[in-house]
């Protein structure tokens, strides 16, 4: 059962898509839009959140920092420092939660911009949780208390499924799986739906196919208790037409391929951190 958001105040700084995901599952738990304020520069009337969500919302960060019990950072990571430093000393005041969506960008560097005493979590969602669906690891730092971090994960179950990280260095490996991951399905799926067409499906009937594969597939993983290996083991019929398919895979390495892949984002979130 998922437990309420505490009757806070919930600031986000960044009106993106992540901003508006969330919004948008708390607006869903039936979260008073009152307690919640997004504050970006180029927002205005016109953006979704004001249209379809009526949330208050402010250009002034600082105006919004000073009324949150909860400070959600939802900007691009080479703007982080500037945002951080403008609110620095609005945060040291009132000490809420600070929750970071910024990829890469390490607790001890958002300490050295907000200052001591802040009680950080760092979170990596990825791109599914503007469908609710999402995975989202979390970690949070010795300053973060049981209450704050029900808090925390309570907020982001509107919008998915909450992984706790046991190291900070584990979400550069969440960011090399499930951040990036959805990246390798739509190839992998483009790639199914590119051999189709070629063997005379139209475009239309591609998609349909490949999608509502990958939507089953998917939700036979989430059912059960069968590994990976046991469910293609159920597909695959001696001499049939899914092992002649899996063979081939098997010929080009895929699961090599699939290891460099997630290696070498894996790598570029290291890289990303220095």
């Amino acid at each position: 059962m998922k437990m309420p958001v505490a009757p806070a105040r919930i600031v986000f700084i960044g009106a993106g898509n992540m901003t508006t995901a969330l919004v948008k599952g708390l607006f869903s738990q039936d979260i008073m839009l009152h307690n919640i304020m997004v504050a970006s520069p180029r927002i205005d009337q016109q953006h979704p959140l004001c249209q379809q969500c009526e949330v208050q919302t402010t250009r002034d960060n600082v105006v919004a920092a000073e009324q949150a019990d909860i400070l959600i950072l939802a900007v691009k990571p080479q703007v982080l420092q500037s945002v951080a430093s403008g609110i620095r000393s609005v945060l040291q005041q009132r000490q809420p939660l600070v929750i970071s969506l910024a990829a890469g960008v390490r607790i001890k560097t958002l300490v050295s911009w907000l200052g001591e005493n802040i009680p950080i979590v760092r979170s990596m969602p990825n791109l599914p949780v503007t469908l609710q669906a999402g995975m989202i690891s979390l970690y949070a730092d010795s300053m973060v208390t049981s209450d704050l971090r029900g808090q925390a994960e309570s907020l982001f179950s509107s919008v998915g499924v909450i992984l706790w990280a046991q190291s900070e260095e584990m979400l550069d490996i969440v960011t090399a799986v499930s951040g990036s991951g959805p990246g390798y399905v739509f190839l992998m799926q483009e790639a199914m739906e590119e051999a189709a067409r070629h063997l005379g499906i139209d475009a239309a009937s591609a998609r349909l196919l490949t999608t509502q594969t990958f939507l089953g597939a998917a939700q036979m993983a989430a059912s059960g208790t069968l590994s990976p290996a046991d469910l293609r083991a159920q597909v695959c019929s001696p001499g049939g037409t899914t092992e002649a398919g899996i063979q081939a895979f098997q010929q080009r390495q895929v699961k090599t391929v699939f290891r460099e892949a997630i290696d070498s984002a894996w790598r570029r979130a290291l890289e990303l951190a220095q």
